[in-house]
């Protein structure tokens, strides 16, 4: 596959390539037990996040390829089931088969995601959190309503753990502490609405948490370097 990225596919993997890659190549494998090549069907999507930027810490945690084994997961398994979905959507398209296709493509990426963060038990950031049972859910309730006024209290009510255990084991596994990250969290949303909508700057302060819009911008302007009215001005 492209530079030098080798993936060996049995039926029912999964595989996903988080990078841009000039070009893949798929071709049959030759063994002891297969003399002849076998007819093989595929299915290919693409993912695409509308502001690299906003998502370019995220995506950094990815490896060159993820690859989920359909005889050593059982979650591949359950995302073969999604993917047959897909396929239905595309030969038998009906109105609204569109969204339904992206939606779908959206599941599966998710889910791939979520089997090779909880195999890789030394993993940071938000995949390190996605990794974790206990603080997968607050994760998951931050991402969910992020114009919440959280506390560190009512998202270890949600893990299920003590205050400190839990702001510890966040730390740990995530990064940085809960607040920052939902902060952090709130700008790249407010970056991505304001590069794929025309919503107003304060009405995108409100949506991502902010009752103030002069706060809003103060932050953004420290996170990405300008403010987000200049998003407004071109």
């Amino acid at each position: 596959m492209g530079e030098g990225v080798v993936a060996s596919l049995a039926p029912g993997d999964i595989l996903v390539l988080p990078h841009s890659a000039t070009s893949y190549r798929l071709r049959p494998r030759h063994d002891d037990t297969a003399s002849q090549a076998v007819a093989a069907k595929t299915i290919s999507a693409t993912f695409q996040f509308e502001n690299a930027e906003a998502a370019s810490s995220l995506l950094t945690l990815l490896p060159r390829m993820i690859h989920i084994a359909a005889r050593h997961d059982s979650a591949a398994l359950l995302i073969g089931d999604v993917a047959k979905f897909l396929l239905f959507e595309i030969e038998a398209p009906e109105p609204g088969s569109s969204l339904m296709i992206s939606r779908v493509i959206d599941i599966l990426v998710i889910r791939c995601i979520r089997t090779w963060a909880r195999s890789m038990g030394g993993a940071s950031g938000w995949v390190g959190g996605l990794g974790d049972d206990r603080v997968g859910r607050a994760l998951a309730c931050l991402h969910r309503d992020a114009d919440r006024n959280w506390t560190v209290a009512e998202l270890a009510r949600i893990a299920g753990m003590s205050r400190s255990s839990f702001a510890s084991r966040f730390v740990a596994l995530v990064g940085e502490p809960p607040l920052r990250y939902l902060h952090n969290w709130r700008l790249a949303a407010a970056f991505e609405l304001l590069h794929r909508s025309s919503v107003q700057v304060k009405d995108v302060a409100r949506s991502v948490g902010y009752d103030s819009e002069a706060a809003f911008s103060r932050a953004y302007k420290s996170k990405f370097g300008h403010p987000p009215s200049q998003m407004r001005e071109g």
